[in-house]
């Protein structure tokens, strides 16, 4: 895992510090169907957001973005922007839960007062190879496509039917 800087907090990213993580080309990204996914709510998992979460009370925003080796989790906190990248190789599973098997209780903790306010339909666990853990949330049907691309294939496991 590599964190990434944003100069001056502007939310670009110098394309010579992505120079490991190439992107795809514009019409491979057309035949992917986009490389973006929606936003969703950040639970833990990433040491390095994890710590600059703790200084907030705002709700953690994360988007995904595939490259061809790696994908760039970015973090959305207080208008200021951190971002990491992660190696396909580095990614040993992710779990997709419907959130009707799961007690309500369980996200309580997650986003204290927000909770009423928040809809969360789904979770994703991103299991890393060396045994951390991303959790995601969201209540958006198009993250389950995202997750759904081939790059992800013999990845992703969903545990409970989420047709809606």
């Amino acid at each position: 895992m590599e964190v990434i800087p944003h100069p001056h907090n502007t939310g670009f990213i110098d394309p010579k510090t992505l120079i490991h993580h190439p992107a795809f080309s514009f019409f491979e990204k057309i035949k992917m169907g986009g490389v973006g996914s929606p936003k969703m709510y950040y639970q833990k998992g990433i040491e390095y957001f994890d710590e600059i979460i703790g200084d907030y009370t705002d709700l953690p925003l994360v988007n995904i973005e595939l490259r061809k080796q790696s994908l760039l989790i970015r973090l959305s906190i207080h208008q200021k922007n951190h971002t990491v990248a992660l190696t396909y190789d580095e990614i040993d599973h992710i779990r997709l839960i419907d959130r009707t098997i799961l007690p309500k209780l369980e996200y309580a903790p997650l986003y204290g007062n927000f909770i009423s306010k928040i809809d969360i339909d789904f979770v994703y666990n991103i299991n890393i190879a060396s045994g951390a853990e991303i959790i995601l949330a969201t209540n958006d049907n198009k993250t389950i496509n995202f997750f759904e691309k081939p790059i992800f294939e013999n990845k992703l496991t969903i545990t409970h039917s989420v047709d809606k």
